[in-house]
């Protein structure tokens, strides 16, 4: 089986993969507290702002374990492709 490696040619492909998956499982864990959150039983497991600050642009980022999930499948749907 081979498996994609990560070279100059699809590292777009690489980063659009892992900010889809990141979001996706970032978002999934916010749907996830809420839905817990209304039946009663509230956590909160949420870090950051995690934030790139180079003068010009400002990005900050709600790391939460959705995050992390998503970001590991991510890196196997790549790495499966």
């Amino acid at each position: 089986m081979r498996h994609m490696k990560l070279i100059k040619r699809n590292i777009s492909t690489f980063i659009i993969l892992l900010t889809l998956f990141i979001a996706i499982g970032t978002l999934s864990w916010e749907l996830l507290e809420r839905i817990l959150a209304s039946a009663g039983l509230a956590i909160d497991w949420t870090v950051g702002p995690v934030g790139l600050d180079v003068r010009v642009l400002k990005l900050e980022l709600m790391v939460n374990p959705g995050t992390l999930i998503g970001a590991f499948f991510g890196f196997r749907v790549f790495h499966a492709a």
